[in-house]
């Protein structure tokens, strides 16, 4: 593996194998993850995503691991409404921690994901919003005792980039009150989740709103995670969904370049859009789309700052393809 790539992919898959398309039963989720974590590309693993409803079958499952202690990302429920999804994230964020506490060592959990009341965004109401967010933060500094990063996921809608540029200027608004003061030192920087794709065509996002999202997150310098559809890492076409999903080369490759070179999203188009896997390069000094190439550092800050991981039900069909393409040596699983 180049210096390139392993800075591009280090810690870089959220397994969901709880979900479809693979949608396992838990103990089977649990076990090919514990395998993944003795795999050569370990470095590549990052947290095993999971209800917070959840967590208990988990453990159970997870009865046998005398390893690292298990990273977890926790999903929320969300809500209807603003009264609903206090009301649930309250109730959600005290299960993870309760959970946390019984099995103290065995888990970490530094990452929570939730998606917005719907309603909210459509009536892009203000102060509910800054309200909402100042709850989740204040909520999650109350029961940790690691610092935890929210991730806020907004709902498929006919004014999407009206409702992301509002709500993640309010994600902004708060991160910088959380980066200016150590009133909550338990709570990370809140980030954005784009959804990019699922089991039906329809559940793929265009290549335009992608790249409209990554813009928008880069302007107000908040961090993305990404879920669904990208156990691939270029763009092609998929049979079994009758559409082309992303790669996920090509979207966090186009993620490091906007914050690197601070790309509009014509420029960032053509970066998603790609389908000729020979057009991206790793090498130990960089990584190479075509013309546009960024250094090492650059994908390390991009890394940190910008893309998080992404959430994917196979972590084989990511490893393998890389394999296939050269990128990485053959080994066993």
């Amino acid at each position: 593996m180049s210096a390139s790539l392993r800075a591009f992919t280090e810690g870089l898959i959220d397994y969901a194998g709880l979900f479809p398309p693979a949608k396992l039963p838990m103990a089977d989720a649990v076990e090919k993850y514990l395998a993944h974590r003795t795999a050569a590309e370990a470095r590549m693993l990052s947290r095993f995503i999971c209800p917070a409803s959840r967590l208990d079958e988990l453990h159970e499952a997870a009865a046998a691991n005398t390893g690292e202690p298990i990273s977890i990302s926790a999903l929320g429920r969300g809500g209807a409404n603003g009264t609903e999804f206090v009301t649930n994230l309250k109730e959600d964020v005290a299960t993870i921690a309760e959970f946390t506490s019984k099995h103290t060592g065995r888990y970490y959990i530094d990452a929570m994901e939730v998606r917005v009341p719907d309603d909210l965004m459509t009536q892009n109401e203000t102060r509910d919003v800054r309200e909402i967010i100042q709850s989740l933060t204040s909520i999650l500094e109350g029961n940790f005792p690691n610092p935890v990063r929210p991730f806020l996921e907004l709902g498929p809608r006919d004014n999407w980039e009206d409702s992301l540029s509002y709500l993640v200027r309010f994600i902004d608004y708060q991160n910088n009150i959380l980066r200016k003061s150590a009133i909550h030192p338990k709570v990370n920087p809140a980030g954005f989740k784009l959804r990019c794709g699922g089991v039906t065509a329809d559940a793929f996002p265009s290549i335009e709103k992608v790249a409209t999202t990554i813009r928008i997150c880069r302007n107000e310098k908040t961090a993305m995670k990404l879920t669904a559809g990208l156990h691939h890492p270029v763009r092609h076409y998929n049979e079994s969904v009758q559409t082309k999903m992303h790669g996920f080369i090509n979207v966090v490759g186009a993620i490091l370049f906007a914050w690197a070179e601070g790309l509009d999203d014509e420029a960032l188009i053509p970066i998603l859009a790609e389908e000729d896997a020979s057009a991206f390069k790793f090498d130990d000094d960089g990584f190479t789309w075509r013309d546009r190439k960024l250094t090492l550092a650059q994908i390390e800050s991009g890394r940190r700052s910008a893309i998080v991981s992404y959430g994917s039900c196979s972590f084989d069909e990511p490893v393998e393809d890389l394999t296939n393409l050269g990128l990485l040596s053959t080994s066993k699983h």
